[in-house]
């Protein structure tokens, strides 16, 4: 039997709610068959404006300023993720994946 191979993928996180996804493939006249959309759609729609912008300095600059923007709005480095258990919140603030601060000052909101 051949061995079984996978893709390696890269990809975007957005929440379903913010709808930034379904926005630009609504955009581009990419449409949703029996609720899902056709099979490598958002690859495509990603490679497309990958190709559109690699042609468009003005383009580039613009979505860069405004991708910086957002980015000096949201502030520095990542959050890590937060299983349920008290023990796994206790290894992330140790390992400097939380702030403490941060931390306590939600538990108090709860």
């Amino acid at each position: 039997m051949p061995e079984k191979t996978t893709t390696a993928m890269e990809y975007l996180s957005a929440p379903v709610a913010d709808g930034v996804v379904s926005s630009l493939l609504s955009l581009f006249g990419v449409e949703k068959v029996s609720g899902r959309y056709p099979t490598g759609a958002k690859a495509d729609s990603l490679r497309a404006m990958a190709d559109f912008f690699a042609g468009s300095e003005p383009a580039v600059k613009a979505v860069g300023a405004a991708v910086a923007k957002r980015q000096s709005e949201r502030g520095r480095g990542s959050r890590g993720r937060i299983s349920a258990s008290p023990e796994s919140v206790l290894a992330a603030v140790k390992a400097g994946k939380i702030d403490a601060a941060e931390l306590s000052a939600l538990l108090e909101a709860m």
